[in-house]
């Protein structure tokens, strides 16, 4: 799962939309990480370029899929709240 750019809703460290992009994004490392004790996950972050990413092995974990399938469904709610500054693309990677 990938994130980049600012979404231009508020300046800088004021931005409503990209705090609550980053807190779910920081929330699926947290389920993979530290609740599931998933091995293989990695998380990449910059700050300039606005740059996210996390990487876990495929796996069929029902666990897994759940905490995913949470965190991707609250990313498309926020989407919906404000389609001018968040764009969810749903990508399947082989």
């Amino acid at each position: 799962m990938r994130a980049s750019g600012h979404s231009g809703y508020a300046p800088r460290n004021k931005d409503i939309v990209c705090a609550a992009v980053s807190t779910l994004l920081q929330a699926l490392a947290v389920g993979l990480i530290d609740v599931l004790a998933l091995n293989g996950v990695q998380c990449k972050k910059e700050e300039e370029p606005a740059y996210f990413s996390i990487e876990w092995p495929l796996t069929h974990d029902e666990r897994v899929k759940s905490i995913v399938n949470t965190i991707f469904c609250s990313l498309k709610a926020v989407e919906a709240s404000y389609p001018r500054h968040v764009r969810v693309v749903e990508v399947e990677e082989r």
